[in-house]
């Protein structure tokens, strides 16, 4: 990414008024938002590579979002899914995974992004020092590549 270009941000969320609300939150951040309103959508999106970092809404128009997690899973990206049902469950389903329970705030999202931007670089650095595939690789492992 060149100085001044945005970093891509891909938000999954079926209710306009949401998605608006969290993609102007996503650009105060200095992110450059897509927005994918279904699954099919989405998984489209995803395939184009233009985004580092991911929010999925678990649940769109009655569907699960699993084929998309288990997509963004496989591309080693940096995301988290929002959910309005059984948060602990679905956390013990995808244990590498950060779980936000909705209705999301402001303060929640800029966590969120900050905790994926964290995941993002960690998972930068163990691929650039041959861990290839520790995607949720620790502080201390990452470290380890200077050393």
């Amino acid at each position: 990414m060149t100085l001044g270009q945005a970093e891509g941000f891909l938000l999954v969320e079926n209710i306009s008024l949401v998605a608006n609300l969290i993609g102007d939150v996503l650009s105060r951040l200095g992110l450059s938002v897509l927005i994918g309103y279904n699954f099919a959508q989405a998984l489209r999106e995803s395939e184009l590579g233009i985004f580092g970092i991911a929010l999925v809404d678990m649940k769109l128009h009655g569907e699960l979002a699993y084929p998309l997690v288990e997509k963004l899973e496989a591309s080693a990206s940096s995301f988290a899914v929002e959910t309005s049902f059984e948060r602990q469950a679905l956390k013990a389903e995808l244990p590498d995974v950060l779980v936000a329970l909705k209705p999301l705030g402001v303060k929640t999202v800029e966590g969120i992004v900050d905790q994926l931007r964290d995941r993002s670089r960690m998972q930068s650095l163990s691929t650039g020092c041959g861990l290839a595939g520790v995607g949720r690789a620790s502080s201390a492992l990452a470290a380890s590549c200077d050393a």
